[in-house]
């Protein structure tokens, strides 16, 4: 009853093989651990397949985590399974545990363990899950992720520890995020998303206005019905409906489409790269307006949850 519980208990993986994984009952902590040892050093990607939603994580022997899975690769878009990417040492004991994210969820999946190389540059997001907010003497909300620095060749790149530069950031134009609800082609092309004359009320203003006509003042009467007042005030709505807007920016809509137009085409050699483009000061500005338009404002480099870099997985003396 205790197999795969602990560290001195835990199943068996294999390089190359099927790994299965059964949870005929619910398993706390988490999940079911599997000793891998690699023979030799290197990046190691672990990949699931399963029908249901799970986690990854992985341990070493005195239980502290290892690598935690975010969805962070460009190019892996399975939103049920995890497929980690990590560098492990030879000889060393690692503890895979992979979990159905629903804790009371049973049935078999496998996993996979692939040798990638002695080093690999992944493509994944700059700030991956959500802001933190800190409550402390500044109260500051930050967006996590990779630290960030303007080059002096006029790109941003991940600051590295030692205060040397990394990986050039690249925006993602058209791919889904975690922001919003539409791709920042598709905001550039067909709202008022980057017009910062707007607040995020004047543009749902303007948009209601403009989908309900003339009668938008009987229609808010009744959608927004005892919160009218309130929201009346709130959305501006008189001072909108007459061309009196809140933001504190420029139209940028022209920039946006300019770059937009800039992203990298189909490419059989860097296919992870369609779509996006490098982010430059110019649109670094853009992109952090856009960002304190909608979500928190003035959160440094928030615009990196739009962004992707490549990420080295190898010996540290290397990078």
């Amino acid at each position: 009853p205790v197999r795969g519980l602990s560290a001195g208990s835990a199943l068996e993986a294999n390089l190359g093989k099927d790994n299965v994984v059964t949870y005929n009952r619910v398993i706390m902590p988490r999940g079911l651990w599997y000793k891998f040892v690699p023979s030799k050093s290197g990046a190691y990607r672990i990949t699931s397949y399963s029908d249901q939603r799970v986690d990854g994580w992985i341990f070493l022997e005195d239980g502290s985590e290892y690598f935690v899975y975010e969805h962070s690769e460009r190019l892996y878009s399975d939103l049920n399974n995890c497929s980690m990417v990590v560098y492990l040492e030879a000889g060393k004991e690692y503890f895979i545990d992979i979990a159905y994210y629903d804790v009371y969820a049973v049935g078999t999946f496998t996993f996979e363990i692939k040798y990638e190389g002695a080093s690999i540059d992944l493509f994944k997001l700059v700030s991956p899950g959500y802001f933190t907010f800190y409550e402390d003497d500044t109260n500051a909300t930050i967006s996590g992720g990779i630290d960030i620095a303007l080059g002096k060749d006029g790109y941003y790149h991940e600051k590295l520890p030692d205060g040397s530069l990394g990986s050039i950031i690249y925006v993602d134009f058209v791919g889904q995020n975690n922001i919003f609800s539409t791709t920042l082609l598709q905001m550039a092309n067909n709202t008022l998303s980057f017009n910062f004359e707007l607040t995020e009320n004047d543009q749902w203003m303007l948009a209601y206005i403009e989908e309900n006509g003339d009668d938008f003042m009987e229609d808010l009467k009744e959608y927004w019905a005892e919160n009218y007042e309130e929201n009346m005030e709130l959305f501006d709505v008189e001072d909108v409906a007459e061309g009196d807007y809140n933001g504190d920016g420029e139209d940028m809509t022209a920039i946006a489409k300019k770059y937009a137009a800039m992203a990298y085409g189909p490419s059989s050699a860097h296919p992870e790269l369609e779509g996006c483009v490098p982010v430059n000061e110019e649109l670094g500005n853009v992109l952090q307006q856009l960002m304190d338009k909608f979500t928190f404002k003035n959160v440094e480099y928030s615009w990196g949850k739009l962004c992707f870099y490549y990420d080295y997985i190898g010996p540290d003396e290397n990078k």
